[in-house]
């Protein structure tokens, strides 16, 4: 029986984001001294995994699953070889078209988990629990 590579990824990205969250913060930490830039395998489907601590906490056992099937990046920062921990969505979104460079991506996986439930009081430059909105 035949398997769908893309298929496959996103059932295993599903469950290893389960498997292997890390608390926040920590991933970083474990990331370093690890090889980030993949090398690719020609003919493969390229899949992009964007996201905060928790999907540098799975991205490599991702890679390593599935690294006879799919090419599998995180993004890196500019300048080094070390992920990217891309934040919240407005992280995201300002920084989206350098994370979008690289080859065509077959699947991108976006993962900013608990970031976008938090507020910011922006003038303090601080977390806020004001509910009404008025936090910006």
């Amino acid at each position: 029986m035949k398997h769908n590579p893309i298929k496959l990824l996103l059932s295993l990205m599903l469950t290893c984001s389960a498997l292997f969250a890390v608390e926040p913060g920590s991933a970083e930490e474990k990331a370093k001294g690890k090889k980030w830039i993949p090398t690719p395998i020609e003919g493969k489907p390229n899949a992009l995994i964007i996201g905060d601590s928790i999907s540098i906490g799975y991205t490599l056992q991702v890679r390593e699953l599935l690294e006879s099937k799919v090419n599998v990046y995180h993004p890196i920062l500019a300048g080094t070889d070390q992920p990217w921990n891309c934040g919240h969505t407005s992280s995201i979104n300002g920084g989206l078209e350098r994370m979008l460079k690289g080859p065509k991506w077959d699947v991108i996986h976006f993962n900013t988990g608990l970031h976008d439930l938090k507020r910011i009081n922006r003038k303090k430059g601080a977390r806020s629990d004001d509910p009404s909105g008025h936090f910006t």
